[in-house]
């Protein structure tokens, strides 16, 4: 589950940290104009300090985890009206061994006021559930979602997922990116290998005006903090949005 940051705590005891959901935009490289946005949750400790997401997500045991998301619907609703009449695509992260359970998915669609993108995540623990697979993504298009394949990096069971479907987008794993800024080629392979598989490309991990540049040629959309940071979901991020349309 990508996690960087909701607007009140999901989970949160005397000991715990609270949780906190924000937005970060996925932008138009060349117009630099707001896409879409990712809803993030950040982890804070009572001192205010940020502890790394991942460990944190990958220790949790189902049931929270499964509130987490459900809490990060809940917000989005609130504010389902501002997202609709700015034409703006929600994205939200849901682990693949969810996305695999049709019947968990219909909860999603269920609960959601509006289509949102899904991400699906943690694709090392696809083993092989191709109908399943096919009947979440089913129902998903059936209802107006989008699909996403999150953090793609060139792999034999990440090649399986990938070709799995037509997805209507693909965020390329900012390792590769790091791993291959200056290799002009590599990049271009890999964009034109992931481009016969959806209908837009995202490269995540953006955080230098270099590395924009480096990529600004190609007709991506980008993520990362060269754009902005993730910002808590309140007015005035909205606003921001809306004006960057």
């Amino acid at each position: 589950m990508n996690t960087d940051t909701a607007q009140r705590p999901a989970i949160k005891t005397k000991s715990s940290p609270s949780l906190t959901f924000c937005l970060q935009p996925i932008i138009d490289i060349k117009t630099l104009k707001t896409h879409a946005l990712e809803l993030l949750t950040r982890v804070k400790l009572q001192s205010g300090e940020c502890l790394n997401s991942e460990p944190f997500f990958a220790n949790l045991n189902e049931v929270s985890l499964q509130t987490i998301i459900r809490d990060q619907i809940t917000a989005l609703n609130e504010q389902a009206d501002i997202y609709n009449s700015a034409n703006l695509t929600i994205s939200i992260n849901i682990p693949m061994r969810y996305f695999v359970q049709p019947k968990y998915m219909e909860e999603v669609i269920n609960m959601a006021r509006f289509p949102l993108a899904i991400e699906v995540t943690e694709i090392d623990t696809f083993t092989g559930q191709h109908l399943q697979f096919w009947d979440s993504a089913a129902l998903l298009k059936e209802h107006g979602y989008q699909i996403w394949l999150d953090d793609y990096l060139p792999s034999p069971v990440n090649d399986l997922v990938l070709n799995l479907i037509r997805w209507d987008a693909i965020k390329i794993d900012q390792r590769f990116l790091y791993s291959n800024i200056d290799k002009p080629d590599a990049m271009k392979a890999l964009l034109e290998t992931v481009i016969l598989h959806c209908k837009d490309i995202v490269t995540e991990g953006i955080e230098t005006s270099y590395m924009h540049c480096q990529l600004k040629a190609y007709d991506i959309y980008a993520q990362g903090f060269y754009y902005a940071r993730p910002l808590d979901m309140d007015m005035s991020f909205t606003n921001y949005a809306l004006r960057n349309q």
